[in-house]
């Protein structure tokens, strides 16, 4: 869907969103992130890459698609090309009351995959469905970030 409809191409359509925006953002238990990263690796990842990508509100620099609001659009840095940027989009949507369902796509190498997610994807799904709705501590503490 994001080659088909030409996602990567066009900026115009993506708004910056805050974190009371995404209220409606499914929540995961930690099983459930399991399941879908297919393991624990990408997770064990999850921690580091969101303590990298966090901006100075304890959040990830968040865009959803003007048009379709089950779209969001995140981009990262790559850890081990400096100047390498990849785009990630996650889609959600209710199929019913308790079942949501996630599709995801990344630029990266092994972003494409069929079965599992890279540790891109497990690290915003890890941040935006999980630790946010079952950490009380604050952000940057918990990710032991200076706030300078």
């Amino acid at each position: 869907m994001v080659e088909e409809k030409g996602w990567m191409r066009k900026k115009a359509i993506w708004t910056k969103l805050t974190d009371t925006d995404l209220q409606d953002f499914p929540r995961l238990t930690w099983d459930e992130l399991r399941q879908l990263t297919i393991g624990i690796y990408q997770l064990k990842q999850s921690q580091s890459y969101t303590q990298e990508h966090l901006n100075e509100e304890g959040m990830y620099s968040i865009y959803i698609h003007r048009e379709d609001d089950s779209v969001l659009r995140v981009q990262l840095r790559s850890r081990h090309t400096s100047s390498k940027n990849y785009n990630i989009w996650i889609k959600t949507e209710r199929s019913n009351i308790s079942h949501t369902n996630i599709q995801w796509y990344c630029q990266c190498k092994v972003g494409a995959r069929v079965v599992g997610c890279c540790a891109h994807v497990a690290s915003i799904l890890w941040f935006l469905a999980y630790w946010r709705h079952n950490s009380t501590e604050v952000k940057n503490q918990v990710l032991n970030m200076s706030t300078h």
